[in-house]
């Protein structure tokens, strides 16, 4: 009966899928954000996509089923959902950290216009912020700042940019706060030890509180979702990864989802990041797999993987999309249907001219959802269908009709228009 209704409205496959994506939207829309309302779809599944742009201008092309698409076009074709975009503080035109402020902007607009599910990942800093010492790096002047000028710098900084992207109908559905917070934001004001000190905590949970006012004021009333990511494996401020989120929202912190970085290289065995997944479930916030990649193929920088034991999976392209599913069907288990997604890292690097827009991607680029020559991988498929799959079955769809559908696809497919 569905597919009938679809083809009655001439909707097209990709319309038909980015159709169940805005229903798989509609249907977890139920939880208030700090200002306004705040959307997370049932099963969020994409990529960080941040260089594409540049990846583009220098030659690049991204293909789906032979036909070139673009990159948004192929990861909508395929079913997936989001699309996750990092952003530094800086004004940098360098390769390595050109996705500033007025590199990003067009890029929101255009993953909204795809129907997409927009991500903000906010490093609150001039260069890559990430888990490890001296690696939350304060902004440019603000290094000599105390606590309450730190504070001031951080809230008006997130207020100016959400009005920015506000203004200019490119405003995220989600942003994280930070990126890889385990030892804490903007170094030392903001940092923390191992163990914590309860200063530290509390100056910590400052700082992010101060973000998310910001954020809140900018989106005047239309709050994106707040989320904190950690990066798995790896200690935070001497809590357990539950203890950790246990202490912020004993601080009053107000974030609304939980992000994940996994690799298996790096963050310990599937097991283990299960384990803690299921932990973090007793919190009753919606977890995802904010960071993961798999080698579809080896190459001269990743060749020793291929006999690391924490790589169980074969290192080709059926080996990554078999990793993938692994890794979904982990965060689909988990308890009380906390589990809501799995994002890509470096989905968009595929081979072009200048080699440095992959400094930063753990598998120049051999870990993509694309080949070197732009050709999406199986893995992208992976995604798309977990995606699909969540959505529970539309069993009235056929008594609606067709114009209250097509309002739907319209509304849903621009996720919403801020001005």
């Amino acid at each position: 009966m569905r597919s009938r209704t679809f083809k009655a409205l001439g909707l097209t496959s990709n319309t038909r899928k980015r159709f169940l994506l805005s229903g798989a939207i509609l249907a977890s829309a139920s939880m208030a954000c700090t200002a306004g309302a705040y959307t997370i779809p049932q099963f969020s599944t994409g990529s960080d996509i941040s260089y594409y742009p540049a990846i583009e201008a220098n030659g690049g092309t991204y293909s789906y089923n032979g036909q070139q698409t673009g990159i948004l076009g192929a990861m909508t074709d395929a079913g997936v959902n989001t699309a996750r975009i990092r952003l530094f503080t800086g004004t940098s035109s360098s390769p390595d950290t050109l996705n500033n402020l007025a590199y990003d902007l067009p890029m929101l607009q255009q993953v909204d216009a795809a129907g997409l599910y927009s991500v903000l990942n906010m490093h609150l800093s001039d260069t890559w912020a990430s888990n490890g010492s001296g690696n939350q790096t304060p902004p440019s002047g603000w290094g000599s700042y105390n606590l309450s000028q730190m504070e001031t710098a951080l809230y008006n900084y997130c207020d100016t940019t959400m009005t920015t992207l506000r203004t200019n109908n490119a405003m995220p559905a989600m942003v994280t706060v930070g990126n890889e917070i385990n030892d804490g934001i903007l170094a030392p004001i903001g940092q923390l030890s191992n163990p914590a000190t309860t200063a530290q905590w509390s100056a910590f949970a400052g700082l992010l509180n101060s973000a998310i006012s910001g954020i809140d004021a900018g989106s005047n009333g239309n709050a994106p979702a707040i989320m904190l990511t950690v990066a798995g494996g790896t200690g935070q401020g001497g809590q357990s990864v539950t203890g950790y989120f246990q202490m912020l929202s004993s601080l009053n912190v107000k974030y609304n989802a939980i992000g994940y970085d996994y690799y298996p290289n790096w963050s310990g065995s599937l097991s283990r990041m299960q384990n803690d997944l299921n932990s973090l479930s007793t919190l009753g916030k919606p977890i995802i797999l904010s960071e993961t990649s798999y080698p579809y193929t080896l190459n001269s920088t990743n060749s020793s993987d291929a006999t690391s034991p924490t790589f169980t999976y074969p290192i080709t392209p059926a080996g990554q999309a078999q990793y993938a599913a692994k890794l979904i069907s982990i965060v689909k288990a988990v308890p009380n249907g906390m589990g809501r997604g799995v994002w890509w890292w470096g989905g968009e690097d595929i081979p072009v001219a200048n080699p440095n827009y992959f400094l930063n991607s753990w598998f120049y680029p051999y870990g993509s959802l694309f080949d070197q020559n732009g050709n999406a991988l199986p893995v992208l498929n992976t995604l798309g269908n977990a995606a699909l799959g969540s959505v529970p079955e539309p069993g009235s769809l056929d008594l609606l009709g067709a114009a209250t559908v097509l309002a739907m696809v319209g509304g849903f497919a621009r996720r919403r228009k801020t001005g």
